[in-house]
């Protein structure tokens, strides 16, 4: 029982971690962004929070918004190296799944919050 019980306890923690994490919007997987950026690391692209960190004292300013907009919906290279971004909507019919998509990585928080006991 006692095992049991411990089991339950641990995997509601391990649970509420999860839940700390940003949620991915789903436009940003229908958009296929997590093929090439990860929450953390740099994949292919930077990290969301790498990108939300850049912007961070320009999050609010509506040029930087519409700046990131411009550059996902084209693509193009040059501001995180030499791998070029893939437009992900060159004809502008997506703009508002965009929009949604930009906003939120520029809200992210600072870092992430880590469970009891993680360093």
């Amino acid at each position: 029982m006692k095992r049991t019980l411990l089991s339950l306890t641990l995997l509601g923690l391990s649970a509420s971690g999860l839940a700390m994490t940003p949620e991915l919007p789903h436009d940003a997987q229908t958009l296929g962004c997590d093929n090439c950026h990860a929450m953390t690391h740099k994949v292919l692209g930077p990290g969301w929070l790498q990108i939300a960190q850049r912007y961070r004292a320009t999050r609010n300013d509506p040029a930087t918004l519409e700046a990131l907009m411009k550059k996902v919906s084209r693509g193009g290279a040059g501001n995180w190296g030499e791998v070029p971004m893939v437009a992900s909507d060159p004809a502008g019919l997506r703009q508002d799944k965009i929009r949604g998509v930009v906003t939120w990585v520029l809200n992210l928080p600072e870092r992430l919050p880590q469970m009891a006991g993680q360093k």
